[in-house]
Parts: structure tokens; sequence; C-alpha cells
């Protein structure tokens, strides 16, 4: 079952990467965010085995620091810094000033302190994990 989740995570981080300018809802996730980041946690404290190599290892580093962008109560409509999508071309002035807009950077700007709490707590985690493998 660990593995599945690993697996289904990677998934979804290949399918729509994760950035640090967006706020997901923890329902995109394909599992309990807890659940995610416990297996790929301890992935990280077996270390070096016949199941993970270099790759792995950092990639479920990346999955787990990743975790922090999905978060509680968000909504089915992803939160964005600038608050609409980034695309290769800048959004109009006008549309960065209307209300909606500056109400979503308002938001984004809430959750993304969650962000910030959960990225401190992850790392934490790992610092342990990485600790437990020596």
């Amino acid at each position: 079952m660990r593995q599945k989740i690993i697996n289904d995570c990677g998934a979804l981080m290949v399918r729509r990467p994760p950035l640090d300018t967006r706020i997901k809802d923890v329902s995109a996730l394909p599992h309990p965010k807890e659940q995610i980041l416990d297996a790929l946690l301890l992935e990280i404290v077996r270390g070096r085995s016949q199941h993970i190599d270099n790759m792995m290892y950092v990639g479920m580093l990346l999955q787990s620091v990743f975790l922090a962008q999905y978060q509680l109560g968000v909504g089915d409509d992803p939160l964005e810094m600038l608050g609409v999508p980034i695309t290769k071309t800048a959004p109009p002035p006008a549309l960065l000033l209307s209300e909606a807009t500056i109400k979503t950077r308002e938001r984004f700007e809430e959750f993304n302190k969650l962000v910030e709490e959960d990225l401190k707590l992850i790392h934490a985690k790992i610092a342990a994990a990485r600790a437990l493998r020596r």
C-alpha cells in the first residue's frame, strides 16, 4: 500500500506539477496528505536499498516538500499568487487590478502562511528521517 501511495503521488506530480505560486486543495491529492507524507518519510528512513535509488530519493524529498502546496479549505479552484494563472504571456493590467483578482491574491496570502508553516514542519520531519538513516 505504501508503494502505491508514493506511486500515485508521483504520477500526480508528473501530470500536474505543483508550483510555489499556486495553492491547491488537499482534495486534489490521490490519498490523504498525512498518509502520503508518512509513506514518503518511511522510504526516506529506509534509505538506499533495492527499492530506492538516488533519483527516487530526490523525488521523494521533492514530493514531500510539494505537499505543502496542498491545503485544506482552498476549494475547487486553485489559488494563484498573482490572482490569475501564470501563462506564457503576462495578464492584462486591468485583470491584475480587478477586485476579484485582488481578493484572490489576498486569499492566496492567507493560505500561503499555512504553506510556510507546513514547509517548516515537513523540513523538520525530513531532517529527522534523514538522521534515522545514519
